[in-house]
């Protein structure tokens, strides 16, 4: 029963993200999924339950991501840099809608999200800053707590700055990559600003070559 439950939310919250959580109801989710309600409702009180448990999901991917790509002994821009890119692929999937939504009709959800922000996040950053430091790549004056906390602040606002970028087109994802550069380029030192060009050239690379493959299956 718990893992049917587990492989229902992986699948459902892909489909919220994509036509946000106030629109697309439990009828809708039952239908694409190809279940009955009835279904559904012996693994969620309601819809206020299975928004709340996907939020807890997306918060535990991310909590993984993090964990995972620390053991894996990467540096501290490598780091950033790679959970980074994971959210930046959240936004692209994202309703800009979602965060509106979850504020206004499901305030346990929304509160579970903030305070992942303000602790869980805020906490793996400082000590992202703090390695940083520690291994030459960040500046050794910086304010770690200010710093710490100006990111998650700008990360939790890009979807809030889309009047000032609609009519350049930008996407969520594109603004906070933006500003993911501006970040670590004004808390690098040269060595650090260095690693950075050099993890940006490679995954360029990556980039094309995958987009190369793609062209030649298609042809």
């Amino acid at each position: 029963m718990e893992k049917l439950r587990v492989d229902l939310i992986e699948k459902i919250s892909p489909l919220y993200q994509k036509y946000g959580v106030k629109s697309f109801t439990m009828d809708d989710v039952a239908n694409s999924l190809g279940i009955s309600k009835k279904t559904l409702y012996q693994h969620f009180e309601d819809k206020a339950d299975l928004v709340k448990q996907i939020v807890l999901n997306i918060v535990h991917e991310q909590e993984c991501q993090f964990v995972n790509l620390v053991d894996k002994k990467y540096n501290s821009i490598e780091v950033l840099y790679k959970i980074s890119m994971f959210v930046s692929k959240l936004l692209r999937e994202m309703n800009p809608s979602i965060s509106f939504d979850l504020k206004k009709y499901y305030p346990d959800a929304f509160k579970i999200l903030i305070d992942h922000k303000k602790n869980h996040i805020f906490s793996n950053i400082k000590q992202n800053i703090e390695k940083g430091i520690e291994e030459g790549l960040y500046r050794p004056e910086l304010k770690v707590d200010l710093i710490a906390a100006s990111y998650v602040i700008r990360a939790e606002q890009v979807l809030n700055l889309e009047d000032y970028y609609e009519n350049a087109k930008y996407t969520s994802s594109d603004v906070f990559e933006e500003l993911l550069e501006y970040h670590i380029r004004g808390i690098s030192t040269l060595k650090g600003i260095k690693c950075f060009e050099k993890i940006r050239k490679n995954e360029k690379s990556k980039q094309i070559k995958k987009e190369n493959t793609k062209i030649k299956k298609k042809n």
